[in-house]
């Protein structure tokens, strides 16, 4: 079981903020995604323990192991601007094929 106190590696936390980032753009969610995150940047800390409080119902639907590294992504410092600068390069590159139309 992933230890919720326990920091992200590394290469999981890069794993989770391009999974993140491409769903987001997948979806052309990017404008409302940047919106949210920013006007509830001084709240990350907040949600990522909601998070923790709602991970019996979100578990099911997203597994825990996801439920509790997004929350510890929201939780550290820096990690909602590591999301947002990964949703802002993924939207604006051309590199990406599935977000071409």
């Amino acid at each position: 079981m992933y230890d919720w106190d326990a920091d992200i590696p590394a290469a999981d936390r890069e794993k989770l903020l391009d999974r993140i980032a491409h769903e987001v753009v997948k979806r052309r969610l990017e404008t409302p995604t940047i919106l949210f995150l920013e006007m509830n940047r001084p709240l990350a800390g907040i949600a990522g323990q909601g998070i923790i409080f709602s991970a019996g119902m979100l578990a099911p639907i997203f597994g825990l192991n996801n439920v509790q590294r997004v929350s510890k992504l929201l939780r550290e410092p820096g990690g909602v601007d590591a999301l947002l600068d990964r949703i802002e390069a993924l939207s604006k590159s051309d590199a990406n094929p599935e977000v071409k139309h």
